[in-house]
């Protein structure tokens, strides 16, 4: 087909065998190379699906595995929040416990203070009687001895007062001229 100016003109020719040869070859040619061009693009196409898929698959697993994670750490951080409570009521219990046996000794120092102040009462009493009867005792034991010590001054001065006048009357005696003495005259 040849254009010449405005019009249209058609030239038909028969082609040589080589010519045609040659047509068919580039027409081959085009075609493989479509043909090379359509498989490329469908390789590029399947290529471009098989990395789709194996990143969807790769974000799936992931996904996945982050949920699976996010579950087992949530079981663990319960588990632990569990066992960090237990642990929370077993001390509050110990210290309830320890402020139980704190006051138990409380009232028991009280009970104690109060029976060593009835004791230490009781103790002061029979001391005071105790007391009493010693100083009764040590009373009546001096009047003992004051009464014994009277009596031996009494003795003493009764003797004292028979020896004079056993004296005075020995004295008056001795002024009676006697026979001893007129003999020693």
């Amino acid at each position: 087909k040849c254009f010449a100016g405005k019009q249209r003109m058609e030239v038909v020719s028969r082609l040589s065998p080589n010519e045609e040869e040659s047509l068919l070859r580039q027409q081959r040619d085009q075609r493989r190379k479509a043909r090379l061009l359509q498989v490329r693009e469908q390789e590029k196409t399947f290529a471009q699906k098989m990395r789709a898929g194996v990143r969807n698959q790769q974000e799936n697993e992931r996904k996945l595995l982050e949920n699976c994670l996010q579950e087992h750490l949530q079981a663990c951080h319960t588990s632990e929040l569990g066992k960090l409570e237990d642990r929370y009521l077993a001390r509050a219990n110990c210290v309830g416990q320890a402020h139980k046996d704190a006051q138990l000794v409380e009232e028991e120092r009280d009970k104690m203070e109060e029976l060593r102040i009835v004791l230490a009462s009781k103790q002061r009493i029979e001391a005071e009687d105790r007391y009493a009867v010693a100083i009764k005792e040590e009373i009546s034991k001096r009047r003992e001895e004051e009464e014994s010590k009277e009596k031996t001054r009494a003795a003493v001065t009764q003797a004292l007062n028979d020896q004079k006048r056993r004296y005075k009357e020995m004295s008056g005696k001795l002024t009676e001229p006697t026979l001893i003495m007129d003999l020693a005259v």
